[in-house]
C-alpha cells in the first residue's frame, strides 16, 4: 500500500434512500443504520464512517472488511473520490474535510450543492479554457477543509416563540405555569417556579417523542443542531395546505426551515393550532433522501397525523416547530436552534437565532 500514488474510490451517502453500498449490500442493518445516523453520520468511505466536518464515528465496520487501513490512504498524493447527486453533498463535504479524498468527480448537481455551501471552500480547477459539459474535476481549499462551521460576523436574528405565563399552546399540550415564589423586598433575590410542556412555544422533537427506543434529547449531537441551514420561503399557502414536493427547491443543506408566513397566525390559537400549513409525506421523502438532519417550520406541527414525524425521526432527523421570523432570513444562513439537555427528554423548548 506504502507504494499507491493514486486511489480512486466511491463516497457513500448514510440515511434513508441513500446509495451507500454498505446500506444495500446489508453491511449496515437498520438498527445500526439509526444510530450512526444519530451520531451524526453522513457518509462512508472504505468502510469508515464520518460526520460533516470529517470526524470518524465509530462503527467496527472496517474491522470486518479487507481493504486498504486509513492511514496507508491518507499517505496517498492524490486521493480521487467520486459521487454524484445533490443528496451526496453533504458525504461530499465530510470526505473532503476528512482528508479521506483531495480531490472529487462529480456532476454539476452536486458541485452546485457543494459549492452553495457556505463553508465548502470548493473551487474548481482550471480545465484549460474549455466550457464544461461533463462532471467536472474539484479541488478543495484545505484551509476550508478544516475549518469549522460557524457562524462568523453578522446580525443575528432571533427565531424563539416567547413564553408568557398561560400563553396559548397546542390543545393535545398544556399552557405553561410560571409562577413567583422569591421576591426582592421579601427574600433579597427573585426566583420563579416553571411549569413547562415539554413540545411549549418554539422547541425541538427528539426521535423519542415518537418511537420507541428512538433517541433521546440529551443524545441528540450538539453539530446537528448548529450550523449552516437552508430556508425555504412559501408563499401563497392556505389553512390546512399540505407542502407538496415538488414546491420544494433543490435542497443545499441538511438543516432545512420551512418559512410559511404561519406565525402571524398564532394571535388566534384557533386558527393557528387548528388549521396549519403541513409538509405532506412526499415532501419528508424528499427531505430524508436529501440527507437532512433538522427540519424546522413556523408553525405549530409539520403534520397532523404524526406521519411525517414518524418518517423524519426514523430517519435519525429532528424537528423543530413554532419558530418566528423566519422570513427574516435569506435563503442560506446559520442557525443554532439549542434545547435544555433534559436526559431521556422527548423534547424542549428551544432558543434559536441565527446569523445573516
Amino acid at each position: 500500500f506504502k507504494r499507491v500514488t493514486v486511489s480512486v474510490l466511491g463516497i457513500g451517502a448514510l440515511g434513508a434512500g441513500t446509495t451507500s453500498r454498505l446500506l444495500y449490500g446489508d453491511i449496515i442493518d437498520e438498527q445500526l443504520n439509526r444510530r450512526l445516523l444519530a451520531d451524526g453520520a453522513v457518509g462512508d468511505v472504505l468502510a469508515y464512517i464520518f460526520g460533516i466536518n470529517g470526524q470518524l464515528i465509530e462503527s467496527d465496520l472496517e474491522e470486518l472488511l479487507i481493504g486498504m487501513p486509513l492511514e496507508d490512504h491518507r499517505r496517498v498524493p492524490h486521493r480521487i473520490g467520486v459521487a454524484a447527486g445533490e443528496a451526496k453533498a453533504g458525504a461530499i463535504e465530510g470526505a473532503l474535510r476528512g482528508r479521506f479524498v483531495n480531490a472529487i468527480v462529480t456532476d454539476s448537481k452536486a458541485a452546485h450543492a457543494i459549492l452553495a455551501r457556505p463553508t465548502a471552500g470548493v473551487r474548481p480547477r482550471a480545465s484549460g479554457g474549455r466550457r464544461a459539459t461533463k462532471p467536472r474535476h474539484l479541488g478543495w481549499d484545505r484551509s476550508a477543509a478544516l475549518a469549522p462551521a460557524h457562524a462568523g460576523a453578522g446580525t443575528l436574528v432571533d427565531l424563539t416563540m416567547p413564553i408568557v405565563d398561560g400563553m396559548p399552546s397546542n390543545p393535545d399540550h398544556f399552557p405553561p405555569r410560571i409562577t413567583r415564589y422569591a421576591e426582592l423586598d421579601s427574600r433579597g433575590w427573585v426566583a420563579s417556579e416553571l411549569v413547562l410542556d415539554s413540545h411549549l412555544g418554539t422547541h425541538i422533537d427528539a426521535p423519542s417523542h415518537f418511537l420507541t427506543g428512538g433517541i433521546t434529547l440529551d443524545r441528540i449531537p450538539l453539530e446537528q443542531l448548529v450550523g449552516p441551514v437552508q430556508v425555504i420561503r412559501l408563499s401563497n399557502l392556505e389553512a390546512g395546505m399540505a407542502i407538496a414536493a415538488n414546491q420544494i427547491p433543490p435542497i443545499v443543506r441538511d438543516r432545512v426551515l420551512f418559512a410559511t408566513g404561519w406565525e402571524s397566525q398564532a394571535t388566534q390559537p384557533d386558527t393557528y393550532f387548528r388549521t396549519f400549513p403541513y409538509l405532506s409525506l412526499d415532501a419528508a421523502r424528499l427531505l430524508v433522501e436529501s440527507g437532512v438532519r433538522l427540519v424546522g417550520i413556523d408553525g405549530p406541527s409539520v403534520d397532523y397525523d404524526g406521519s411525517v414525524h414518524m418518517l423524519l425521526l426514523e430517519a435519525g432527523a429532528v424537528i423543530v416547530e413554532n419558530l418566528v421570523n423566519l422570513r427574516q432570513l435569506p435563503d442560506l444562513c446559520w442557525a443554532a436552534i439549542l434545547p435544555l439537555p433534559i436526559v431521556n427528554g422527548d423534547g424542549s423548548p428551544a432558543r434559536a437565532i441565527a446569523s445573516v
